[in-house]
């Protein structure tokens, strides 16, 4: 689960694994994404609320990292990195980055609105659980 900076949206992922984007005030879904095959294992808003990136796995273990638009659910890029398993996805200050996480302890850095890698490196020793 996670809630936008300034509390107006909350993201959710039941034990389905199916993902839900509400509508604070008024209490309503904008969204949801029901993507058979998948599971959302996490979930981040942009600092600014405006994107949402979702780690996903697919059903053959492949890592999946999105980011959509937080309100419209409308998909703004994706990420596919070699290493399988998906741990965490993180937003820059700016929201124009975003960090990822997997196996390995692999961390790659890619241009949150296009899916392009900027760099990636490896961190002895680091937990990302």
């Amino acid at each position: 689960m996670a809630i936008d900076t300034k509390g107006r949206l909350a993201a959710t992922v039941n034990e389905r694994y199916s993902f839900e984007v509400w509508n604070l005030n008024p209490k309503k879904v904008l969204w949801k994404l029901d993507d058979q095959g998948t599971s959302t294992t996490r979930v981040a808003f942009s600092p600014n609320g405006k994107l949402l990136g979702l780690a996903r796995q697919s059903a053959a273990g492949e890592p999946i990292y999105e980011v959509f638009s937080a309100r419209s659910g409308k998909s703004v890029s994706q990420f596919r990195p070699a290493k399988r398993n998906t741990h965490a996805i993180i937003f820059s200050r700016d929201g124009l980055l975003a960090a990822t996480v997997g196996t390995g302890n692999q961390i790659e850095i890619w241009k949150a609105d296009t899916g392009t890698l900027v760099t990636s490196f490896q961190i002895e020793g680091y937990n990302s659980r």
